[in-house]
């Protein structure tokens, strides 16, 4: 029986320049990345902002596009790009192209299961971002007490 060798490793697409302080403190910066790059998405969009161990960004991924109205996500969608970065947290943002940016129970649920599996896998979850294209248009999940 022959196995195959195999190898699995993150490509750097692009970049962008983003916040010249290199950290990212609250969850006001963190929607304004995700909208700059993401918010005229006609479907729903979860990404995943991978942090070191000081809070600086080392990768933006769009993790899963869905439909017009929801995204789902599995964990594993979630964690391995964060795993194979070694990302020490993560945030997580989806945009609502209807520019409602009230969290659904799916939403809330769905978080709930990433920060758990998050803490399994070393991994801490910080904040959940959904945002629209209006600017300035976020809810965070940190500052709505769910986390």
């Amino acid at each position: 029986m022959k196995i195959p060798l195999q190898r699995l490793q993150l490509c750097r697409e692009s970049t962008l320049v983003y916040n010249p302080q290199g950290t990212i403190l609250n969850a006001e910066e963190s929607a304004n990345l995700f909208s700059r790059h993401f918010g005229d998405y006609a479907s729903e969009v979860m990404l995943i902002l991978l942090l070191n161990s000081k809070q600086r960004p080392i990768g933006l991924i769009p993790a899963h596009i869905g439909t017009l109205d929801q995204t789902m996500c599995k964990v594993r969608d979630i964690f391995v790009p964060a795993l194979l970065a070694g990302a020490k947290s993560i945030i997580l943002g989806h945009n609502h192209p209807s520019g409602d940016v009230t969290f659904s129970e799916s939403d809330v649920e769905s978080t709930f299961a990433l920060i758990h599996a998050g803490e399994i896998l070393g991994v801490k979850v910080l904040d959940h971002i959904c945002f629209s294209i209006n600017e300035g248009n976020f809810s965070s999940m940190k500052q709505k007490g769910y986390m």
